[in-house]
């Protein structure tokens, strides 16, 4: 296990993303069987999003250092640098 893998399940299962934003639909709709009407509020919990079986498996929600990275909210674009390595990069 090398230390990117560590990081990568660490930011996936305990991702920083703590918020739960607000939509509401412009017509009813149907989300997985239920049914939402025009205008009512949708929250997401963007904090759950690295703990999907359907992307992650059973064991979704368990810290698996050996697990394949993989592209969760956690993660940063790999062409921005961190504010850190901006600095060190500035001198």
């Amino acid at each position: 296990m090398s230390r990117e893998q560590l990081v990568e399940e660490a930011l996936r299962c305990r991702n920083s993303v703590l918020s739960v934003m607000f939509r509401y639909p412009r017509e009813d709709v149907r989300v997985a069987g239920t049914a939402i009407r025009a205008g009512e509020p949708i929250a997401v919990a963007l904090s759950a999003a690295g703990a999907d079986p359907a992307r992650y498996g059973g064991d979704a929600a368990a810290f698996d250092a050996s697990r394949e990275p993989d592209a969760h909210l956690g993660a940063r674009p790999p062409d921005r640098l961190s504010p850190r390595a901006a600095r060190r990069r500035r001198g």
